[in-house]
């Protein structure tokens, strides 16, 4: 019996949206994945996929680190406490139209993550857009730093970013991003999901297929590969109806979640894009072009 074929429409990073379909189970060679193409690291150890950017750090711009702010952020080293400290001094960029104390705070985790925010009205970002509040969510970072940076490099690239700049809390200068906000829940808040034990391996089966799908598309388009779908987190949203996944949104862009694909080279197919998540197991075995059992 041939697999079951499924067709969703998915992502596209301009505004075209395309019609993809991928079968169920594809067979995919290892050449494909870039598992038997690679370049290797010092010493000849460590293989890497040709197609991956190993560390993001490596694709950010001076345009790039200067979206929460007209000034470029440096490090500094404090060579007594011998630790690396973010200047975050000439700040250029406050979020005007942003006011934290009519905002509901919504539940969140991650290490750069310092809260989420629902706006309780229209937001108008430094370009003039108008958008509705229920249409955008506001996130603020923890601290300045490359790991921002890169967030809001791949939100633009994806085509979620609405605005960035600074806030001030409590007397302290933060980074902060406005993105679209995006419906659904996380799995294992859903009601149906906890009601029903016995299917809540078969939801969450469902919920990364579908969700590795979406990334397998973005990662084509866009060049930014969402490797970490995992249906579980509340990195990726799901909307339940009579007790099946309808649909599943990606929503946290972080540098732990993605991986940077190189421009210019040959990469992998959606297909090959779609095995590395749903069979990958680590981010050391994606960015070598492999797959788990």
């Amino acid at each position: 019996m041939s697999p079951s074929i499924r067709s969703i429409l998915l992502f596209s990073c301009t505004a075209l949206s395309t019609l993809w379909t991928i079968a169920d189970a594809v067979p995919v060679s290892p050449v494909a994945l870039g598992a038997s193409i690679v370049s290797r690291g010092p010493g000849g150890k460590d293989p890497v996929a040709p197609w991956v950017v190993q560390d993001f750090r490596d694709v950010l711009t001076k345009e790039d680190k200067q979206v929460f702010g007209e000034s470029e952020f440096g490090s500094r080293i404090d060579m007594k406490a011998h630790v690396r400290e973010w200047d975050t001094m000439n700040v250029a960029q406050p979020l005007v139209g942003v006011k934290l104390g009519t905002m509901s705070k919504l539940p969140s985790l991650g290490a750069n993550n310092d809260g989420l925010y629902r706006f309780s009205q229209t937001y108008i970002n430094h370009a003039g857009e108008t958008f509705e509040k229920d249409d955008v969510i506001l996130k603020v970072l923890k601290s300045f730093g490359d790991e921002g940076f890169a967030e809001v490099k791949a939100l633009k690239k994806v085509g979620e970013w609405v605005d960035s700049g600074s806030l001030a809390i409590s007397g302290v200068s933060k980074p902060a991003i406005v993105m679209k906000a995006r419906p659904g829940e996380a799995l294992v808040l859903n009601a149906y999901y906890k009601d029903h034990p016995d299917k809540q391996m078969e939801m969450a089966k469902d919920a990364k297929m579908q969700g590795c799908k979406k990334a397998a598309k973005i990662a084509t388009a866009c060049n930014v590969f969402y490797w970490d779908v995992s249906p579980v987190s509340e990195n990726v949203l799901v909307d339940v109806k009579d007790g099946a996944i309808a649909s599943v949104e990606l929503v946290s862009w972080g540098s732990s979640s993605i991986i940077f694909v190189q421009e210019g080279k040959e990469k992998p197919s959606e297909a090959s894009f779609y095995d590395l998540c749903f069979k990958g197991t680590t981010r050391y075995e994606i960015l070598r072009g492999r797959t788990g059992p």
